[in-house]
């Protein structure tokens, strides 16, 4: 049996990219958004503003976030600033 007290979090993820030419990045989000949604341990909500991530565990959102930044990092983009707010559960 596992003594270990159950987790939940729940995290908002943004992205802001910059380097791309032209004001449009939706391009490049969107590889993000593919690369997110590739976990399946955890749920997802994409709003216009960012990402909502549910996972057990907050290493699981640090994975989650990295792959995202690095897959943008891929397309070429120059600079990522990521905005993290993590609310974290012990039941």
């Amino acid at each position: 049996m596992d003594d270990k007290p159950k987790m939940k979090v729940i995290a908002e993820l943004t992205y802001s990219v910059i380097g791309p030419k032209g004001t449009s990045v939706s391009r490049y989000i969107k590889k993000a958004v593919k690369v997110i949604d590739s976990f399946s341990e955890v749920t997802t909500l994409h709003h216009p503003m960012g990402t909502i991530i549910e996972a057990d565990d907050v290493d699981t959102i640090f994975k989650v976030v990295k792959a995202g930044y690095e897959a943008l990092f891929e397309e070429g983009i120059q600079r990522v600033i990521t905005r993290l707010t993590i609310d974290a559960v012990q039941a």
